[in-house]
């Protein structure tokens, strides 16, 4: 997944490496291991739309939210730490829009 190394590079261009790099590298995982377990689901609209909205509101996050400095001496303790919760609660996102959506359809086929 290219998008690691944009977002990585965007930060240095931007000079907020130090300060933003594992709060968006934890996110970007989070959403990218969500995206893969329901790689499935890839020619639905409402799977990249509610995606794009998982990653609008996780802007907020990665702005204001920061690990403790004894938490980011290791970086991927810092990610993991991030990122567990994070693909938890995005696949748990996909699946209730995936349910509205199938159940959505079912009550307008009947009409």
């Amino acid at each position: 997944m290219g998008g690691g190394a944009l977002l990585i590079l965007l930060l240095i261009a931007v000079g907020r490496f130090d300060d933003l790099s594992d709060n968006v590298l934890g996110c970007y995982a989070g959403i990218a291991f969500a995206v893969a377990v329901k790689w499935e689901l890839r020619r639905c609209a409402w799977f990249w739309t509610t995606i794009g909205i998982v990653a609008a509101f996780h802007v907020p996050f990665i702005l204001l939210a920061r690990l403790p400095a004894h938490l980011t001496s290791t970086a991927s303790f810092g990610i993991t730490l991030i990122a567990f919760p994070d693909i938890f609660v995005v696949v748990l996102i996909v699946d209730v829009v995936g349910r509205l959506v199938k159940r959505y359809k079912r009550a307008s086929q009947r009409r």
